[in-house]
């Protein structure tokens, strides 16, 4: 289906995978594919390191949460972490989702979209920060203004920033 002054319309959906397990949310509207290959082309941009998994990579074996409310995105961040050798051990589309992730699995690091539908996810950040987890912020276009208590967490631009994503997430990983 086609949507005047858009790209390529599919149905839109989210797909929580916790520990392996695949669930799909469904819901109205639509998400323009053509965004996908957008963040496609910044994510694989020339000079982005496309590490296949090494052990060199500063991400590989780090278990990572992805809270993202954009599936396509959500997928982008996901290939993107795990060809570069991360485990993602969940990637959820809610605040509330995030909250239970959070408290349920051992995270190395989290990837959290400033703007989740169900809330912001500050929240969740500070329980992650209390479990001694790095963070990366995703925002989305605009200006975002957080509190003085979160400046020194990196940000992100969707899908520009996706490029840098693995030698941030990689400075903001705990080493043991």
């Amino acid at each position: 289906m086609k949507r005047a002054g858009a790209g390529n319309i599919a149905p839109s959906f989210a797909r929580t995978e916790i520990s392996g397990r695949a669930f799909d949310r469904g819901n109205k509207g639509g998400v323009d594919v053509s965004a996908l290959a957008t963040a496609r082309r910044y994510a694989t941009r020339e000079g982005a390191s496309m590490d296949t998994g090494s052990a060199l990579s500063p991400v590989h074996s780090a278990r990572v949460l992805i809270a993202e409310n954009s599936f396509l995105v959500a997928e982008l961040v996901r290939s993107h972490l795990e060809r570069h050798g991360a485990v993602v051990v969940a990637s959820v589309g809610s605040q509330v989702e995030a909250l239970a992730a959070a408290s349920s699995f051992k995270l190395d690091a989290a990837v959290l979209d400033l703007e989740m539908r169900d809330g912001g996810v500050l929240g969740v950040a500070d329980r992650l920060i209390a479990k001694g987890v790095g963070l990366v912020f995703l925002r989305g276009t605009g200006t975002v203004f957080l509190p003085p208590a979160y400046a020194s967490i990196p940000v992100l631009e969707k899908p520009r920033g996706l490029a840098d994503l693995i030698s941030v997430l990689g400075r903001v990983i705990k080493k043991p």
